[in-house]
């Protein structure tokens, strides 16, 4: 089970798959979500995070605050600044694309590893460029959350006992 399925994977965040490609890619998603959830919250808010999911796919929040951070939201924090996010699943779904188009352009064979060539294609090199975009918004919306987190600490603990160590990420440069 999982917060992202296929079928987030449309519009904005697009991708072809043919019919043997659509395990991968749901390998890919149970990989990325539970790697980036955990560098988001740490251990014990991700902990809280999982039992407040739903069990059917795609999973959601039950309750707030968990709910508050899935979707869109806006908050004005401490110091009178007012952050737009595009929520959690959106910011997985840009780590996840992200990840999965970054390594499309090769496939790991028996020979090795090889460029995907076609007699009607070429592939786009300078295309790989753009991906930084999509690294970008996910990390902006990865720290749009964390500091949410941080600025509403109590609201997310459980029993008090619970420490927050989520991971910072880091942008990547455009150049």
């Amino acid at each position: 089970m999982s917060i992202v399925t296929e079928d987030c994977l449309i519009g904005h965040f697009n991708v072809s798959l043919n019919k043997h490609e659509v395990e991968d890619l749901e390998n890919y998603i149970l990989r990325y979500e539970k790697k980036y959830l955990f560098d988001l919250l740490g251990p014990d808010f991700y902990a809280l995070l999982k039992a407040d999911l739903t069990a059917a796919s795609p999973q959601t929040p039950q309750n707030t605050p968990w709910s508050t951070i899935f979707d869109c939201f806006q908050y004005c924090t401490p110091c009178g600044q007012i952050i737009n996010c595009d929520g959690l699943k959106d910011m997985l779904t840009g780590f996840i694309y992200y990840h999965w188009i970054s390594e499309q352009w090769k496939k790991h064979t028996a020979s090795g590893t090889v460029v995907i060539d076609s007699e009607n294609s070429t592939v786009l090199y300078s295309a790989k460029q753009g991906l930084a975009n999509y690294w970008n918004d996910a990390v902006a919306n990865y720290l749009c959350i964390q500091a949410y987190i941080c600025d509403n600490l109590s609201d997310f603990e459980d029993s008090g006992d619970e420490n927050f160590t989520g991971i910072r990420q880091q942008f990547m440069p455009l150049i």
